[in-house]
């Protein structure tokens, strides 16, 4: 995540919300996005959500983000 944000030239304070797809997340990491949220330097403030649809979790993750676009609750996911 933090590469993705650097590559994107985007200021890190610029994300408004992280959601990310994961089909097996770990027992001690029960909400990934958080925790990757958190160790790419994103503000604790910032909303962070894991979708969880089997093999559809990464396409719902999209889904979702580019509807609060879409929607005008964000900017930048």
């Amino acid at each position: 995540l933090k590469e993705l944000i650097q590559r994107m030239s985007i200021p890190i304070d610029m994300v408004e919300e992280v959601v990310m797809g994961n089909v097996s997340q770990p027992a001690d990491a029960a909400n990934v996005a958080r925790v990757a949220a958190l160790r790419a330097g994103i503000p604790d403030a910032c909303p962070a959500h894991t979708v969880h649809r089997n093999c559809a979790s990464g396409m719902q993750a999209l889904t979702t983000a580019a509807n609060k676009i879409l929607a005008g609750e964000i900017s930048i996911a």
